[in-house]
């Protein structure tokens, strides 16, 4: 497990709750998952942070992680709103389901615009 992994890791537990031990104790239940995305400004903070560069060798670090995290942050900020949505009891108006459709077209459109540039840079 890589410094950064850690750091996000101790984050969302501290700030969502323990994972849980099931697949390796690297799973959310859906309650402590929406917690993570609701407190996804805290996270993306502590974080950033953490890596704040001080010398010449941590700067490229500090700006992997920053790109990262500004990546999670922006995926947090489409899917916090589609998990409230389908969690939500509350019936499906024509607005909500509208909303909903955007923040998944978002949410999708970023994973991708990820990959391409992960691609892009093996």
């Amino acid at each position: 497990m890589s410094q950064g992994e850690f750091v996000f890791r101790a984050t969302v537990q501290s700030l969502s709750g323990k994972f849980k031990k099931e697949h390796g104790g690297l799973d959310l239940t859906n309650g402590r998952c929406l917690m993570c995305v609701e407190r996804r400004v805290e996270i993306h903070s502590i974080v950033s942070e953490a890596y704040a560069a001080e010398d010449e060798l941590g700067q490229g670090r500090d700006k992997i992680i920053r790109e990262i995290m500004d990546w999670w942050l922006e995926c947090a900020s489409y899917l916090h709103p589609i998990a409230v949505t389908l969690k939500s009891q509350q019936k499906m108006t024509d607005e909500r389901l509208h909303a909903l459709k955007t923040n998944i077209v978002f949410f999708l459109h970023i994973g991708e615009e990820c990959a391409e540039r992960i691609m892009t840079s093996i």
